[in-house]
């Protein structure tokens, strides 16, 4: 994060090996172009989820078969990153999570109206949802539309 450091105009900067790294990843990043796909009407998106200390970032996904291939190919449909403010950069691990969905659903509406959705996370989302005394307090989140053996996800 040495270049998101320097645009936040934080203490003294060196330009020192990490920040030339960090730079020549940008770079090829940026000279990659990603092959984005829309899926079918009506066919099922996977929602990867992922929270590290001061970012969220979710990938929406459709499953496609491919000659060729014996498992199904993932192709992505949208990414979605966010840099976290300070004060929900604190938040626990699984409420990022939970973030990342919840701004996943604001930002692509038309795809979660439109298509069922699987959300898919290392943590046990779909345990907190269903887990009845955490949602008591939460009349958005209905326990009921996440089902304990594939966690979709719940209208907001």
């Amino acid at each position: 994060m040495p270049l998101y450091k320097l645009l936040k105009k934080s203490e003294h900067f060196e330009w020192m090996h990490e920040a030339q790294e960090a730079i020549t990843r940008l770079k090829d990043f940026l000279t990659i172009p990603w092959v984005l796909t829309s899926p079918s009407a009506g066919e099922t998106l996977l929602l990867y989820t992922a929270a590290t200390p001061h970012t969220i970032r979710v990938a929406l996904v459709v499953e496609c078969e491919k000659e060729g291939h014996i498992l199904k190919v993932q192709w992505m449909v949208y990414f979605v990153s966010k840099v976290l403010a300070d004060s929900k950069a604190h938040y626990p691990r699984i409420q990022k999570l939970l973030y990342a969905v919840l701004i996943a659903k604001r930002k692509l509406r038309h795809y979660f109206d439109g298509h069922p959705m699987v959300v898919i996370s290392s943590s046990g989302l779909g345990d907190v949802i269903n887990n009845r005394e955490s949602t008591a307090a939460s009349p958005s989140v209905s326990s009921s539309s996440w089902a304990s053996t594939s966690p979709t996800l719940p209208e907001l």
